[in-house]
């Protein structure tokens, strides 16, 4: 599972604007900035149909410097993804130039100084085939709908993240009939005048650029969250209802919610559309204000738990610790996603949302995995994890991580640095224990001796356990992606089981990580069909396992962790 996008959650200002009177083709009238040292930002945007595709028309206009130059960027890469979305990118007025690259994914723009510079782009859909993970990341432009983020499809003036900005969104053009669901507010068919369609936003680039944008045929549906509106935008047909889908949500975001004794949320979108395909994928990001989920057609509703507890999660963990530091980063992607995997299991659990055996068959996944691997995900849980053992210990149980946690947002006036989440976390820990910490970022080693199962203590025991490796055998990715195997390796259990380079794949079934599970593949050879099957084990080695204590022990199962 990737969840790649940041978070932001700053005040915002809506603005219903009006409109031009007896116009034909309507568009907000924005009026002029009361706070003029905010940079302004107007998009106003159209759908057209080209051909057997659709085409999103975007106008930018923005005040030029005084300097008569200025540097646009342009979306190129976002969620590991290279973007080739924005076309035909051209300037609306004759006195403006856009004539030299001044960087990846830049433009320099030259125009006369100080005066209105207006843009003009359109944003495609530039990938093909099924709509499957990753291409959520990619600009979904579609004769029905489209769903874009700031990251994706929004050309702006350069800004530093926190720069202070009014942005104004002007949807009019849209389809009368489609939906308007936004990070700044959402207008049904039939619901509320055009002006509606106007939205202005007084925050930080950071809340414009980590936004989410959809519009087109949606099923809406209004909900609060403890007392906090919210919104479902949803599209496709389910095995379950749009009401068991709301449940699900008020249960899993408010469970996180709770967590952090916080609710202090204006509004929250969650757009929610299949994958084109039946089973095996699904993806979540969290936004400015909102949350997507994507996930495969007949997958139950169940998979989705632990996806909307850790996106929500992403709220606090980073969005509300503190001013991101780019530089920083890289140095907390563990922080960032891997403590956010472990509470978003753990506060599953102590809601139960989900069992003591699916958390303990999670947190075993990745201590199998962790010894030498570089995963933030992986490392950031298993670290977690051995965190909150070790200020158990060191307190005797007055403290946990969860007290860690809350006190890097109550200090979130202070930039997110690793040196800030170290300091933290050292005045709950023995000294031999900040040791082990920054060994345990500084290299990829084991799992410390000293791991305990923390707060499922009272019902889980560790043992150390021989288990196998996971070993494909060959290049998975590479090979599903030519539908053709490669890079086998004599000796493997693949190589063993007949698995050859050059085959022709026609279908995979294969749970990466998972040495348990048969990896079974389907061969070409001619015109027959075979099928190759075998367990991709590779070495022996020993690791940490957590182990439910079962009904003839002491402890109680509705004691652990809650």
């Amino acid at each position: 599972m990737f969840r790649f996008a940041r978070f932001s959650m700053r005040a915002f200002a809506l603005c219903a604007a009006m409109l031009l009177p007896a116009a034909a083709d309507a568009q907000c009238t924005f009026s002029n900035s009361s706070t003029p040292a905010r940079s302004v930002l107007v998009y106003r945007f159209a759908v057209r149909e080209v051909g057997d595709s659709a085409v999103l028309g975007v106008t930018l206009t923005f005040t030029g410097s005084t300097s008569g130059i200025d540097t646009i960027v342009v979306p190129a890469q976002w969620a590991g993804q290279r973007l080739h979305a924005i076309r035909n990118l051209h300037p609306r007025d004759a006195d403006v130039r856009i004539d030299s690259i001044a960087g990846r994914g830049a433009l320099v723009v030259r125009h006369t100084a100080a005066a209105p510079v207006d843009i003009s782009y359109d944003v495609v859909k530039d990938w093909t085939g099924p709509l499957d993970h990753p291409y959520e990341f990619h600009p979904m432009i579609f004769s029905d709908y489209v769903e874009v983020t700031g990251a994706n499809a929004l050309v702006h003036p350069r800004a530093d993240r926190y720069e202070p900005v009014i942005a104004h969104f002007d949807w009019t053009a849209l389809p009368p009939s489609w939906t308007l669901a936004t990070s700044f507010g959402t207008v049904e068919v039939g619901v509320g005048a055009s002006a509606d369609r106007c939205q202005t936003v007084i925050g930080t680039w950071s809340d414009i650029g980590d936004a989410l944008y959809a519009a087109g045929e949606f099923r809406v549906r209004r909900f609060d969250i403890r007392d906090k509106p919210a919104v479902l935008a949803i599209r496709g047909t389910w095995p379950f209802s749009d009401s068991a889908v709301v449940a699900e949500i008020q249960r899993d975001v408010g469970a996180v919610r709770a967590f952090w004794h916080d609710d202090n949320f204006p509004y929250l979108l969650v757009t929610w559309a299949p994958f084109d395909r039946d089973y095996g994928s699904d993806d979540g990001s969290a936004f400015t204000n909102a949350l997507w989920i994507f996930m495969s057609r007949k997958e139950s509703l169940a998979s989705q738990v632990t996806q909307l507890t850790h996106e929500s999660f992403h709220t606090w963990d980073p969005g509300r610790m503190g001013a991101q530091v780019d530089s920083e980063e890289s140095k907390l992607g563990w922080f960032r996603e891997g403590f956010t995997m472990y509470y978003a299991d753990m506060i599953a659990h102590r809601a139960r949302l989900i069992s003591l055996a699916t958390a303990v068959e999670r947190a075993n996944r990745h201590l199998r995995s962790f010894a030498g691997s570089t995963d933030p995900y992986t490392r950031g849980d298993v670290i977690a994890r051995w965190l909150d053992g070790a200020i158990r210990a060191h307190t005797h149980n007055t403290r946990s991580l969860d007290d860690v946690m809350r006190a890097l947002v109550q200090s979130a006036n202070q930039p997110l640095t690793l040196e800030r989440v170290l300091a933290t976390a050292d005045r709950n820990l023995a000294p031999s224990d900040r040791k082990t910490l920054r060994d345990l970022l500084a290299a990829p080693g084991p799992v410390p001796a000293n791991f305990s199962a923390g707060v499922l203590a009272p019902c889980v025991r560790v043992s150390l356990d021989s288990m196998y490796a996971f070993d494909a055998g060959f290049d998975v990715q590479a090979s599903i992606a030519a539908s053709r195997a490669t890079g086998v390796r004599e000796g493997s259990a693949a190589y063993a089981a007949g698995m050859r380079d050059g085959q022709r794949l026609a279908g995979a079934s294969i749970y990466p990580g998972n040495p348990d599970k048969p990896a079974v593949f389907t061969v070409v050879n001619d015109s027959t069909k075979s099928r190759i099957s075998y367990l991709p084990r590779g070495p022996v080695f020993a690791a940490p396992q957590l182990h439910v204590v079962d009904d003839s022990g002491a402890a109680q199962p509705v004691r652990c962790g809650r």
